[in-house]
């Protein structure tokens, strides 16, 4: 009994050591990543045609990439964009999308969690499916129909792709709010609330750690993506579509690398600093919304 105690025990250690070490790489293989990224973002052009790997030059650092990368402008038929430009527009994008689904799955959630109802079921059949199969295969019908409302390079075009309450949110949600007891609830009624006084002032303060965690996501989501703003408001152009005009314009026309590691460190520095922050937050609001239920 001891020597199978003392093999399994050996096993383990073997195991966890390899995934330690297996995870240790990947880690740092992002890191390196990372650090070249930004190290580059401060060298000259003719520096790094020379050597790319010859990223520790302190000396020879400058910021002309960065001022290369904020003076480049963006000309669409919607005017001239600069860098800041793409920053304002992808603010605008980022909020309505925070908002709308954030906003949306919590009283999806609240209602399948908390009401009995024809097509429940099917509701969260639905919900299910929309996130295993691929969006992709409706890309055409959904640009089809965003021309035919007159949304096309609109903000609105948008906002209305995110105006469902039935995304991955909605199961966060609706877990969270099942683990609420019904008294909550029940003693509204009693004090004479309505529904939408219970839901706002009793439910949803209690799932606000959720929320915050959704919005996060949600945030980080919309400031990264690329092909929904590409595909919808290309004259509109968004951070992430002027990451890839600047990296066009100079890193493949010109082989001039450092403006466009400039924008890429711009860009990935919001994230960080969000996510150094609120990591915590995030793991926990989802272990909570994940587990209950």
């Amino acid at each position: 009994m001891k020597g199978k105690t003392e093999r399994a025990s050996l096993s383990n250690v073997i195991f966890y050591s390899i995934t330690f070490f297996l995870m240790a790489l990947f880690a740092l293989s992002f890191l390196f990543i990372l650090v070249y990224m930004v190290l580059n973002s401060l060298r000259t052009s003719e520096s790094y045609s020379e050597n790319p790997l010859r990223m520790f030059e302190f000396t020879k650092f400058t910021l002309d990439g960065y001022k290369t990368a904020f003076e480049f402008t963006m000309v669409t038929t919607k005017g001239e964009y600069s860098l800041m430009g793409m920053i304002g527009n992808t603010l605008i994008v980022v909020t309505g999308c925070v908002f709308l689904n954030t906003f949306y799955p919590s009283i999806t959630g609240y209602i399948v969690a908390k009401y009995n109802f024809k097509f429940k079921s099917v509701m969260n059949g639905f919900a299910l499916f929309r996130l295993v199969i691929p969006t992709v295969g409706s890309t055409v019908t959904t640009f089809v129909f965003i021309h035919s409302i007159g949304l096309y390079n609109s903000f609105g075009s948008i906002f209305l792709l995110s105006s469902s309450g039935l995304t991955f949110g909605y199961f966060i949600f609706k877990n969270y709010y099942s683990s609420i007891p019904i008294e909550y609830m029940e003693a509204g009624y009693l004090d004479g609330a309505g529904e939408w006084t219970i839901f706002t002032k009793l439910m949803l303060p209690q799932a606000l750690p959720v929320m915050v965690s959704i919005a996060i996501m949600q945030f980080i989501a919309a400031w990264n993506d690329y092909f929904t703003p590409y595909l919808y408001i290309p004259d509109r152009p968004t951070l992430a579509l002027g990451v890839n005009e600047i990296y066009t314009r100079y890193a493949s026309l010109q082989y001039n690398y450092p403006p466009a590691f400039a924008a890429m460190t711009v860009t990935t520095a919001v994230i960080l600093v969000i996510y150094a922050f609120c990591s915590k937050t995030i793991m926990e609001s989802m272990s909570v919304g994940g587990l209950k239920g």
